[in-house]
């Protein structure tokens, strides 16, 4: 779904302003190898649509979603949500996110990350990702 804030459509913001999406795994059950967290690391520019905070309730972003979208955006997963800092202004580089441990099939994965408001409206699943491997 895509979402319009201030009449520019929240797609567009995430393909142009979520500059890099870095994800990776690390193993924490050596065992049965399909435990895994999930870290993202991404830059957004919150100066088309500001961070949510106490003054600002709406046209603003509330968190970020992580999914897994391989099966395609139809079926993704949400895999966990990174809170957005009221305080946020401008370009903000290196925003972080690291998940709880997840089951994951061995292979590969396309990683997603969303802008969401408090309206429910979302950034194109498709403009941020990077592919990840679970050997």
């Amino acid at each position: 779904m895509t979402g319009e804030v201030r009449g520019k459509s929240l797609t567009r913001q995430a393909a142009l302003l979520a500059i890099i999406l870095l994800a990776g795994f690390s193993a924490a059950d050596r065992a049965d190898g399909s435990r895994h967290t999930v870290r993202v690391t991404f830059d957004y520019n919150f100066g088309m649509t500001p961070a949510c905070s106490e003054k600002v309730t709406y046209n603003c972003v509330k968190q970020f979603n992580v999914y897994d979208i391989s099966a395609g955006v139809e079926h993704r997963t949400r895999l966990f949500t990174i809170p957005v800092d009221p305080a946020s202004k401008g370009i903000v580089k290196g925003i972080t996110g690291t998940s709880p441990l997840l089951l994951f099939a061995p292979g590969k994965h396309l990683i997603s990350v969303t802008a969401q408001t408090p309206s429910n409206q979302k950034s194109a699943p498709e403009a941020c990702t990077a592919w990840i491997e679970v050997k």
